[in-house]
């Protein structure tokens, strides 16, 4: 113990040696108090580096993970939760479980992790469970149990760049065509993933009460994901709702599709707008998340296509937008991104992506220091016929009637992008240009 100041006392304590590099370590605090005050906090130390690593040289890996889970599980969402578990159950405790974690070593988990790539797992996955073993150990170091992290000098794994196959607009085409006859309502829920963008668990978490025939409109709030009882619905991805225009054969195949479960309802006694929008037999419950997967699997087999996922379809939106020179940010808020450099991320054109950026912000950027657009997209253009051109689709009374003289709040929606992402100045203009045009200015 040493003042460093009038009142300030740097207190330090022997925590034994390190089992990797040998060398001393020690733990250090400062407190300000009486010198009487830090003696007794020195001893509180002493007595807490003491206690940490005798406890961590004792306690077993499978003691580690059941208290770093206790400790994550209700700041991690269902699906996180789901797969750390299956992750832990299956691989890492039959392998580590017993050993004390001031035990481990890196030569053991980098034997570990070869083993599990011999054993014919993706690398991805092997990855993912050396994650989950440095993510543990890491929570034992915060917790003193050990001083430092194994894992972290682990020889990582190449899982190689993410090659998504991102389907072509006469694919998607050709698997809606092929939907319409042997499975019609699976075909409403891909055309409505290939229009909106939204994704798997978004459209299943979507009730009747969220969508809006009369302004052709869907409201994007929850997410249905698999958890380990069933399924569950929880906030989206990016905790927050989203509203997405639909065209009109979009709306025309909604209208029908609803007028069947709004007979399949009533039948049971139950009011449709309570509903989810793709439900079982029961009417009130959702389709589970990896039955829809495994039905889209097989109607891209009948469609005699090249597979591809299903969140493919979100990509396949960003990408066709992006090339048909849609701003980027109207396609980030579309796709409901926090960052429109998420949503530049997502999207592929071919290997042509710094193409489609160029193009994207040229057609927002003014030329002349004015509030106009060097090529803007009329306003009355509010969606991306994502099968082949723009179409022209009327916008509501919100984004087209009212706009003149509103604040740039209002504004902001009348393009689709919020208010905190006005910082560029190519944005300001678009927002700009969103005002009508008057019969003097056209």
């Amino acid at each position: 113990m040493r003042q460093r100041s009038p009142g300030s006392w740097e207190l330090r304590a022997y925590a034994g040696v390190d089992a990797l590099t040998g060398r001393v370590r020690y733990t250090t605090r400062t407190v300000r108090a009486s010198k009487a005050a830090a003696a007794i906090a020195l001893r509180e130390l002493v007595a807490s580096a003491q206690a940490g690593p005798a406890f961590g040289a004792q306690a077993s890996v499978s003691t580690l993970l059941d208290a770093w889970i206790a400790a994550k599980e209700t700041r991690w969402s269902k699906s996180t939760l789901r797969e750390t578990k299956s992750i832990v159950d299956h691989h890492v405790r039959p392998r580590l479980g017993q050993i004390p974690v001031g035990a481990i070593t890196t030569v053991q988990i980098d034997q570990i992790l070869a083993d599990l790539a011999g054993s014919g797992l993706s690398a991805g996955t092997v990855g993912r469970i050396r994650g989950v073993v440095h993510a543990a150990l890491a929570q034992a170091v915060r917790w003193d149990w050990i001083w430092s992290n194994p894992a972290t000098n682990a020889t990582r794994v190449d899982v190689g760049p993410r090659c998504h196959v991102v389907p072509e607009a006469a694919v998607v085409t050709k698997v809606l065509e092929s939907l319409r006859r042997t499975d019609p309502t699976l075909m409403v829920f891909v055309r409505l993933a290939a229009t909106t963008g939204a994704r798997r668990g978004e459209i299943l978490g979507l009730s009747w009460a969220d969508v809006d025939l009369v302004n052709g409109r869907v409201r994007l709030v929850h997410g249905l994901i698999d958890a380990a009882g069933g399924p569950v619905l929880q906030e989206r991805k990016t905790k927050n709702a989203n509203s997405v225009d639909l065209d009109a054969e979009t709306v025309e195949l909604l209208r029908v599709h609803r007028e069947q479960c709004a007979e399949r309802a009533a039948a049971r006694g139950v009011r449709v707008e309570f509903c989810p929008l793709f439900s079982t037999a029961d009417v009130t419950k959702s389709w589970k998340p990896n039955c829809v997967t495994k039905r889209f699997g097989v109607a891209l087999d009948r469609a005699g296509v090249e597979h591809f996922r299903l969140h493919d379809l979100r990509h396949f939106v960003a990408t066709q937008m992006l090339a048909a020179g849609v701003a980027l940010p109207v396609v980030s808020a579309r796709l409901g991104h926090a960052r429109a450099s998420t949503t530049f991320r997502r999207a592929h054109n071919d290997g042509d992506a710094p193409a489609v950026w160029g193009r994207t912000h040229r057609s927002v950027r003014p030329t002349d220091g004015s509030t106009g657009l060097a090529n803007p997209s009329p306003p009355e253009c509010a969606l991306i016929d994502v099968f082949g051109a723009l179409e022209a689709i009327p916008l509501g009374d919100r984004e087209r009637g009212d706009v003149v003289g509103v604040d740039e709040e209002r504004r902001c929606l009348a393009v689709g992008v919020g208010p905190q992402m006005l910082d560029h100045e190519a944005d300001r203009a678009r927002v700009a240009y969103a005002r009508p045009r008057s019969a003097g200015n056209t």
